[in-house]
C-alpha cells in the first residue's frame, strides 16, 4: 500500500482512499485474467504494477491478451458498424494492443474543452489520472464522457467500455473528415499534417498488412 499512498498521496485523503480502491480492483480483474491463463497454457505469468500500470511480461500472457484483444475488437466493430481492421490498425498504434495502457497528458489542464468536461461531472480537472488516455484506444476520459456514461477514468480500463468510447469516437470523425483526416483528428484533436507521417502513414502501413494477412 505505501506505493499507491505515495502516488496519491497529493489529494485529499477521501479521494485517495476512492483512487486506492479502484486500483485494487483492477488488480484483481488482471489476477483472474492471469489465474486464466495458468489454466490455459500451462504458464507462470509475471505481472509487474507500476504507476499503477499493468505491464504483462510473459510472452505466453502477452500472447494471450492479444488474441482477446482482437476478437473483442472484431466483435464490438462488427456491432458499431466500424472496420475492425481500422480499429485493429490504431490499437496497435496507440497502446501496441495492450489493454491497461495509460498515458498522462499533461497539457490537458490548460484546454478550456478539457476543463469544461471534467467540472461537469464533478471532477478535479487537475487530478493526474483525469488527465490520462487510457486502454487499447488510448481514450482520453474527457472525449470519452461525449460517447459513455462514466464516474471514473479507470473504467476506461475496462477492455470493452474503452473499446467502444474509441470507436464512437473514431467513427464520428469518419464521418466529418476524410479517412486521412479522422485518423490524424484521433491522434491530434483536429487534422493536421504535423502527423501525417509519423501517424497516419503508419497506421496505413498496419492496415495494409492487415488486410493481407
Amino acid at each position: 500500500m505505501g506505493l499507491l499512498n505515495l502516488l496519491f498521496g497529493s489529494g485529499s485523503y477521501s479521494e485517495n482512499q476512492h483512487l486506492i480502491k479502484e486500483v485494487e480492483a483492477l488488480k484483481a480483474e488482471n489476477q483472474k485474467l492471469t489465474d486464466r491463463v495458468k489454466e490455459l497454457e500451462n504458464v507462470r505469468p509475471q505481472i509487474v504494477v507500476a504507476n499503477p500500470l499493468i505491464s504483462i511480461e510473459s510472452l505466453a500472457t502477452r500472447q494471450f491478451v492479444e488474441r482477446e484483444s482482437i476478437d473483442l475488437i472484431r466483435r464490438i466493430s462488427a456491432k458499431l458498424k466500424v472496420d475492425h481492421i481500422v480499429i485493429h490498425a490504431i490499437a496497435i498504434k496507440e497502446s501496441s494492443l495492450r489493454p491497461f495502457a495509460v498515458r498522462v497528458e499533461t497539457k490537458l489542464p490548460s484546454y478550456k474543452w478539457y476543463r469544461d468536461a471534467i467540472n461537469k461531472v464533478g471532477l478535479d480537472p487537475n487530478n493526474l489520472w483525469n488527465t490520462a488516455s487510457y486502454g487499447l484506444l488510448q481514450v482520453l476520459f474527457a472525449t470519452a464522457l461525449d460517447y459513455i456514461k462514466l464516474k471514473s477514468p479507470f473504467e476506461l480500463l475496462v477492455p470493452e467500455v474503452g473499446l467502444r468510447a474509441g470507436i464512437l469516437h473514431f467513427k464520428k470523425l469518419s464521418q466529418k473528415y476524410s479517412f486521412e483526416d479522422a485518423l490524424s483528428a484521433y491522434n491530434y484533436g483536429y487534422p493536421t499534417p504535423k502527423n501525417r507521417d509519423v501517424y497516419v502513414e503508419k497506421i496505413k502501413e498496419s492496415i495494409k498488412f492487415l488486410r493481407n494477412q
